[in-house]
């Protein structure tokens, strides 16, 4: 029996420490205390920035109805809710469609949808779909994947939007005050870097790409070459090789999106 006694402590050590234990028991949440008068919405918009989110905590901590939160209670906030979003659909047709990974499946996009970092989106043959994101709109025409990402770029803030092949309609206003991009656009063949631009990147079949600039200026860089794309030109980006030298575009295509 004594020599079993060292194993069953190093299990039991296990277990304590958070080895055996479920998921929302782990520290990757707040933990709130209601205040008097708080309710549901209030508490959503405070710590998930959307009072429409308050099914969602209602959810994570198991309370089956709302009128069942009262001053004093203990609430959790899970750290995967808490995130701020970092792009809301302002427009939607069929088919479009999300994927978190906290849902982990695909769902229909809606209008006034929040996205948040790492989450997909992708657009079918009849789909069309607008985004808007701090300082700008995006908009995926049909057949069109993205991922959404944020990153931090010479202490600025940056969106960064993976294309991973369709066709994206940006425009974006530059930040007051910044020298950096304040959107990036990252394909399998290059990287658009956006500061006050109107501009339209697709990725074909075979991942190739092509920037073309509508307004201001675009940099785009592949293979150690990087070249500045004016209002009017564009570049394309042929995968694994540098950017083509800019090249005259034909006028601003029309972007089909019912009011």
């Amino acid at each position: 029996m004594r020599a079993l006694r060292r194993p069953f402590i190093f299990i039991f050590t296990l277990a304590v420490f958070g080895f055996g234990l479920p998921l929302n028991a782990q520290k990757d949440f707040t933990e709130i205390t209601v205040a008097k008068g708080e309710t549901l919405s209030v508490i959503a918009k405070k710590h998930l920035d959307d009072p429409k989110r308050w099914r969602e905590l209602l959810k994570y901590n198991n309370v089956p109805k709302p009128d069942l939160i009262y001053p004093g209670m203990k609430l959790k906030i899970p750290d995967f809710l808490a995130r701020r979003p970092i792009a809301r659909v302002n427009y939607t047709r069929i088919v479009a469609e999300y994927f978190t990974a906290a849902a982990s499946k695909w769902g229909p996009t809606r209008v006034d949808l929040n996205l948040f970092s790492k989450d997909r989106v992708r657009t079918r043959e009849a789909g069309l779909l607008r985004l808007e994101i701090k300082n700008g709109l995006l908009t995926l025409g049909k057949n069109t994947i993205i991922v959404l990402d944020n990153k931090i770029l010479e202490e600025q803030s940056s969106t960064r939007v993976l294309l991973q092949k369709g066709r994206l309609h940006s425009s974006f206003r530059s930040q007051k005050g910044s020298k950096f991009p304040g959107l990036s656009i990252e394909t399998p063949a290059a990287v658009a870097s956006v500061r006050g631009t109107e501009l339209v990147t697709t990725v074909d079949e075979a991942e190739n790409t092509t920037v073309g600039c509508y307004k201001g200026l675009v940099e785009v860089g592949a293979q150690g070459k990087t070249v500045e794309v004016p209002a009017g030109y564009g570049t394309f980006v042929k995968k694994g090789q540098p950017p083509s030298e800019p090249f005259l575009l034909p006028t601003a295509p029309q972007i089909d999106v019912d009011e």
